[in-house]
């Protein structure tokens, strides 16, 4: 056989190879009796899982994507001075947290019907520091408070977290004006042996900067430019 005739058969071993992947699934034993996936059980890639086995999806081993909902700031419910800027290139635009008084802002949304209870709901919020006297100082950036509504039961207040573990995080403005961070609020979806939120429930989240907290040196504008909440996704 000619190296052309060689080739010309591995292309289509290769070309048959990658449609049959396409028709592959994930299997795993599953436990006897049940739809559940047995513990331990090795993951396998086959055309048609084995009467034995289960289908695995991505979501079922922590692999999928997570679901993102924008929450646009410029539609949250401004308080305390909080006041919503579009300033069309003469400085940031976003929501302005200032340097008086306590200005804080809510946004609200609901867990949609493919939430699945344990998961934890986490804001991701982007930032950034105003043109003027905003440099090289911190922003103290709170997490006001957490309302959780459900049909027949009384409302709940779990706490979010920042990524350093508390409801208060100190933002560090660069030494260059105008520029964009972002932080994390992360709300767990099962801090002890239940999970504690369901399809359907309604959150309002209250965040806030406290200019008169040490931490908080800046003179300048906080700006928060947008957020949006996800969950799912394996964590």
């Amino acid at each position: 056989m000619g190296w052309k005739t060689g080739l010309v058969m591995a292309l289509a071993l290769a070309s048959l190879e990658a449609a049959t992947a396409q028709a592959l699934v994930l299997c795993a034993a599953r436990q006897k009796g049940t739809d559940v996936i047995k513990n331990g059980a090795p993951l396998r890639l086959r055309e048609v899982c084995k009467p034995k086995e289960i289908a695995v999806e991505a979501d079922d081993i922590g692999l999928g994507a997570p679901k993102v909902r924008a929450l646009p700031v410029e539609f949250a419910t401004a308080l305390n001075g909080a006041v919503y800027e579009l300033n069309g290139g003469g400085d940031l635009s976003g929501m302005v947290l200032g340097n008086a008084a306590f200005p804080r802002f809510a946004v609200g949304f609901t867990l949609p019907t493919d939430y699945v209870p344990g998961d934890d709901v986490v804001l991701r919020i982007l930032w950034g520091n105003s043109r003027f006297n905003a440099t090289s100082c911190g922003f103290a950036f709170w997490a006001n408070g957490v309302s959780v509504f459900r049909e027949n039961a009384p409302p709940s207040y779990p706490e979010g977290l920042f990524p350093n573990g508390q409801d208060l995080i100190t933002l560090e403005a660069p030494d260059e004006t105008e520029q964009i961070g972002q932080t994390t609020l992360t709300i767990a979806g099962q801090p002890g042996d239940t999970p504690v939120f369901q399809p359907g429930d309604v959150f309002s989240v209250l965040i806030a900067r406290r200019p008169d907290d040490a931490p908080d040196t800046c003179t300048g504008k906080l700006f928060v430019l947008g957020a949006e909440m996800s969950y799912g996704g394996g964590g």
